[in-house]
């Protein structure tokens, strides 16, 4: 049978335009595809956005766990300070995040006692490695110098130094460097930590209450370690998570209970505020609260 070359021209003409149909249609389907791909990575990096905002908001301030230890009406200690000097050891940007950390609650634990001279040196510590991270600017040295001298501005000197941290943090968050801002906050709620477990160590002092903020501390290494966790994938991140896997495994023998009780409804500032009742028994052994002590000492001098 004879097939007119008119024929043939017209197959591979329709052959072709099928498969250039086939090729459109599968590159319509592959840009679809990295659509989605692309919103699904935009819409993860904001639930990882908002997971690390909600778990940084729940961690309380270094400040607070300071001012249940001079509460308890221990003495100021000058040596559980971490050392200016040590500064001067850290290689990485996550370690001096970590010391900075560090640094900051202890200007926070010094002014509570009104250290004036101690907290001006610490100020300068806290420069020095502040501006080494870049991130100097955020911290007004000049105005807590200035109410430091003035005994009866410390509450305005732990705001500022506050404000200044949260400053410094979220500079960093914009700046692609969440790692380094997680760095400065467990570096804070290590040492602080490790000052509150030295104070309530000592056998001359009723520590109920700071023992007992010391336990509570479990559902804040809870949440430090979610936060680890998003960042798990950075090997400074992964090498902490490792280090802090004692003291996680301590903790986790730490009893935490609730006592629930009706909330009560207050009227605060012609605003009708619900305030819980609802409060938590915390059970932490001496033998459990040795172990603590004496681990978070030995992360704080691995880490920074």
């Amino acid at each position: 049978m004879k097939i007119s070359y008119k024929i043939i021209f017209s197959i591979i003409t329709s052959l072709a335009l099928l498969a250039s149909c086939g090729n459109a249609k599968n590159n319509t389907e592959k840009d679809d595809l990295d659509d989605l791909l692309d919103k699904h990575i935009e819409e993860k990096k904001q639930i990882v956005d908002k997971a690390v905002q909600d778990i940084l908001h729940s961690i309380p301030s270094p400040v607070e766990l300071a001012s249940f230890v001079q509460s308890s009406g221990s003495a100021y200690t000058n040596e559980l300070l971490n050392d200016l000097d040590r500064a001067d050891s850290y290689t990485t940007d996550f370690q001096k995040g970590l010391g900075l950390g560090a640094y900051g609650a202890d200007l926070g634990y010094v002014n509570l006692y009104q250290k004036t001279g101690t907290s001006l040196e610490y100020l300068n510590g806290i420069r020095g490695v502040a501006d080494e991270l870049k991130i100097g600017q955020f911290f007004d040295y000049a105005t807590i110098k200035r109410l430091a001298d003035n005994s009866h501005s410390i509450d305005s000197v732990l705001s500022i130094s506050t404000e200044g941290f949260e400053k410094m943090s979220n500079y960093l968050k914009e700046k692609k460097r969440s790692h380094i801002s997680m760095a400065i906050l467990v570096g804070g709620w290590l040492e602080s930590l490790y000052i509150a477990t030295y104070v309530a160590g000592q056998s001359d002092k009723n520590n109920e209450g700071l023992v007992e903020k010391i336990g509570e501390q479990k559902i804040i290494l809870g949440d430090i370690n979610l936060l680890l966790e998003l960042y798990k994938d950075d090997p400074y991140v992964a090498q902490l998570t490792k280090d802090m896997r004692q003291l996680k495994g301590l903790y986790e023998k730490v009893s935490i209970t609730y006592e629930y009780s009706e909330p009560v409804t207050k009227e605060v500032d012609g605003m009708l505020v619900i305030e819980s009742n609802t409060t938590s028994i915390v059970n932490i052994s001496d033998d459990l609260l040795k172990k603590i002590t004496k681990e978070v000492k030995s992360l704080r001098q691995k880490i920074y």
